[in-house]
């Protein structure tokens, strides 16, 4: 498809990275903000090669069905935010 992939995702360009809007209560920090024209390139190369695309989507969730199960990524989230010291 002529761009970087990863087993489960196509990850897109990052056009700036801006706060998060005041609007979202008892979140600080920093979100990126897509650069639609490389979102807008990766839909129209799914949209002419929908083979290629059907075949990632399909090995994607199997991938992630498999990797990725709920119990996992709950214990991965509890190391990270025990190794981040908020989980005690």
């Amino acid at each position: 498809m002529g761009y970087k992939v990863f087993a489960w995702a196509l990850p897109i360009a990052i056009d700036r990275i801006q706060p998060i809007p005041a609007s979202f209560p008892n979140t600080d920090g920093d979100w990126a903000i897509p650069d639609i024209d490389s979102l807008e390139m990766m839909m129209e190369g799914c949209l002419l090669n929908r083979l290629d695309a059907y075949e990632f989507g399909t090995r994607a969730s199997a991938w992630l069905h498999q990797n990725r199960t709920w119990e996992q990524t709950a214990d991965n989230l509890i190391n990270f935010m025990k190794e981040s010291e908020v989980w005690h």
